[in-house]
């Protein structure tokens, strides 16, 4: 944060720098602040693909999910982005916070249709199908994120999550089986007290 804040001062209209802003408030939990700069970073290079990427994180984070469609939108319309998937699966999450279903369930099948193995889109569009009621298709879109291997964190929430499917599918064995993977994967996160607490229930 000090390095940047000096940069800041010796060349304020370097997006870079302002992304990198953006980026350590962001890890300070500062989003205010964050904001400011990653727009900042927009206002004096439009086509800073990180700053924005990063932007219509920040914003569904805040709750902001038709602000965050919008800045997806600009990056799925840039031909120059280079990774159109994570745009992709951000607008389908917001579409989906904001009740357009069928609009998100096309925006994450598009995704994945450029990257397969990009795990955020599969484990929206298996939420997707869990609200949805299609209990079936959503325990196969969370085992297929789970040979993904996407990291402790992940995994936790996707076992937590087929732990409920599971219940709802009169399957009460498999649920339990997920939930201690959930509390084993990542012990001190916050799926892993979920799951703890749901064990409590189910015993």
């Amino acid at each position: 944060m000090r390095e940047f804040l000096r940069a800041e001062q010796l060349d304020p209209r370097n997006p870079a720098i302002h992304y990198g802003l953006g980026k350590a408030y962001w890890a300070r939990d500062r989003l205010e602040d964050a904001e400011e700069h990653l727009k900042r970073a927009l206002e004096i290079f439009p086509g800073h693909h990180d700053s924005r990427m990063t932007l219509s994180a920040l914003l569904i984070r805040s709750g902001r999910f038709e602000e965050a469609i919008h800045e997806s939108d600009i990056l799925i319309d840039d031909a120059t982005y280079p990774t159109p998937w994570r745009a992709l699966a951000n607008r389908g999450w917001a579409q989906l916070q904001v009740g357009q279903v069928a609009q998100a369930r096309d925006s994450l099948e598009e995704a994945l249709e450029f990257s397969p193995d990009f795990w955020p889109a599969t484990l929206s569009l298996a939420i997707l199908e869990a609200q949805a009621g299609h209990a079936l298709e959503a325990v196969g879109l969370y085992e297929e994120l789970l040979s993904l291997s996407p990291g402790p964190s992940a995994e936790s929430e996707v076992n937590y999550r087929l732990a409920e499917l599971y219940i709802s599918l009169g399957k009460q064995r498999r649920a339990l089986s997920h939930l201690t993977a959930s509390v084993a994967r990542q012990p001190e996160g916050p799926w892993a007290k979920k799951s703890e607490a749901y064990l409590k229930l189910l015993r």
